[in-house]
């Protein structure tokens, strides 16, 4: 029986699954976060339109395993507001510095996926930010997550009948702070979020 978890806490690592439609053309930028007391300003990332390729509904190389869920909520925890009604993202999070020695120019920062129960959800690195943004999430990460451009979640169901989102462990590889940019896909819609790490996010 999957355990439930508590969302208490900024600092809590959670990851989700979910599925919807394919993706459009259009995007709406859903707005920055309400900037953290410490971090420099970072430039606003340049729009860019998602990947005109949809993903095809039978490729699992690029999806993440529903049997990777880690917990099963009903409310969402708070800090994590929700994208087209279908998965939710931290807005905020504390940039730290690799330990690696010698240095590895790539740092990751652990950062939980809430996602609707049943929702196709696309997860999409704009191309201009390969070079230093990286998503993952399930356990292990999915493959499409090397080198990070897209990840896909499908469907998933909870074993608690009275949840209403799942969660998924992982998060970000990035080369350094920044405000950076990703491409939600669900519902037939597309909306570019920002998330700032170790950063501000301009108004």
């Amino acid at each position: 029986m999957l355990r439930r978890l508590s969302f208490a806490g900024s600092a809590l690592v959670l990851t989700l699954s979910g599925c919807s439609a394919a993706p459009t053309t259009q995007i709406a930028d859903s707005g920055a976060p309400t900037p953290p007391s410490a971090g420099v300003t970072a430039k606003p990332p340049a729009p860019a339109p998602p990947d005109p390729s949809p993903v095809p509904k039978g490729d699992t190389s690029r999806t993440v395993r529903c049997d990777n869920l880690i917990a099963s909520e009903k409310e969402l925890p708070p800090g994590f507001p929700p994208i087209l009604d279908s998965v939710a993202f931290q807005r905020e999070i504390e940039f730290r510095r690799p330990q690696a020695n010698p240095p590895d120019p790539w740092s990751f920062h652990k950062s939980g996926l809430p996602v609707r129960i049943g929702a196709r959800v696309e997860l999409r690195v704009p191309p201009e930010q390969k070079s230093r943004l990286r998503i993952k999430w399930g356990n292990p990460p999915a493959p499409s997550s090397e080198p990070g451009g897209l990840i896909v979640v499908d469907g998933c169901a909870s074993p608690d009948p009275a949840a209403e989102w799942i969660v998924f462990a992982g998060g970000y590889e990035v080369r350094g702070p920044g405000c950076y940019p990703l491409d939600v896909t669900a519902g037939g819609r597309t909306e570019r979020v920002r998330v700032a790490i170790g950063a501000r996010c301009p108004a």
